[in-house]
């Protein structure tokens, strides 16, 4: 890039003016900050909420737990018929 590139980028910098907020800006921002609704949890919606899952996480332990049993106690289909359970001919 030679000087008078890097010149002009340097006059369209300096146009660049600082803008101005409206006066009432700060004030429409509270104003909207103060009309939000909140949703307010009743206690019994909330007590069931938690409860259904925390019996959600249990029965997906149940499940898991199981399903570990079972599989140690199933025999394995390659042990089972007796397959090689590697790729080596000449073991």
């Amino acid at each position: 890039m030679n000087n008078q590139q890097l010149d002009s980028n340097l006059d369209l910098l300096k146009q660049i003016t600082k803008v101005e907020a409206s006066p009432f800006l700060i004030t429409r921002i509270q104003q909207k900050i103060n009309n939000t609704y909140y949703t307010k949890l009743s206690p019994r919606l909330a007590f069931g909420l938690s409860a259904s899952f925390i019996l959600l996480v249990v029965l997906n332990i149940a499940v898991i737990a199981m399903y570990h049993n079972n599989t140690k106690q199933e025999p394995n289909l390659v042990q089972s018929m007796n397959l090689m359970p590697h790729n080596s001919l000449y073991r």
